[in-house]
């Protein structure tokens, strides 16, 4: 006859798929597979879309070194005293969803003018999103020729995702 396995190796095998197969959102942590499954569970719950795909983004989400292009400037808005700084950003890496990112706004010099989270985004690779510094988030206001880029820098950091996973 064959050998018998002994039944605490079963258990243990046992316990280990257990784990597996229990805790996937948790296996797949960071990943497009693993907000997936708390979309899912968020649904089962009788949430509504927009929530849950907020938690899901921000409980997925990592910092991430990817470089992102885009164009921005000061705008006016509807006289030469209302303005914002706005601008697009494109995801142009293909492993992932960028959830977040920093805009930052120096003067020539280095002087920093402005800095902005931008949360709550969702960019998939090849995609653009807009972003805007309100009038009332401005705390720098530059006057008429001031506001000409010429005269400043700006800058995506601190970008924020979840990597593309296929299952």
């Amino acid at each position: 006859m064959g050998q018998r396995i002994p039944f605490s190796a079963i258990l243990m095998i046992a316990a280990v798929f257990m784990i597996a197969g229990c805790n996937d959102e948790q296996r797949l942590q960071g990943t497009t597979a693993g907000f997936q499954k708390c979309f899912e569970a968020g649904k089962k719950q009788g949430l509504q879309d927009k929530g849950i795909k907020v938690h899901c983004a921000s409980k997925h989400e990592k910092s991430i070194d990817i470089s992102m292009e885009g164009r921005a400037s000061y705008d006016s808005l509807y006289s030469d005293t209302a303005y914002q700084f706005s601008g697009t950003v494109t995801n142009n890496n293909a492993n992932y969803v960028v959830t977040g990112f920093y805009v930052i706004l120096t003067k020539k010099g280095g002087e920093l003018v402005e800095s902005k989270d931008f949360k709550n985004v969702w960019i998939e690779p090849g995609d653009r999103s807009d972003f805007a510094i309100t009038a009332s988030e401005l705390g720098y206001k530059p006057k008429g020729e001031e506001r000409d880029m010429k005269n400043y820098s700006w800058d995506i950091s601190g970008v924020r995702g979840i990597k593309i996973l296929m299952q």
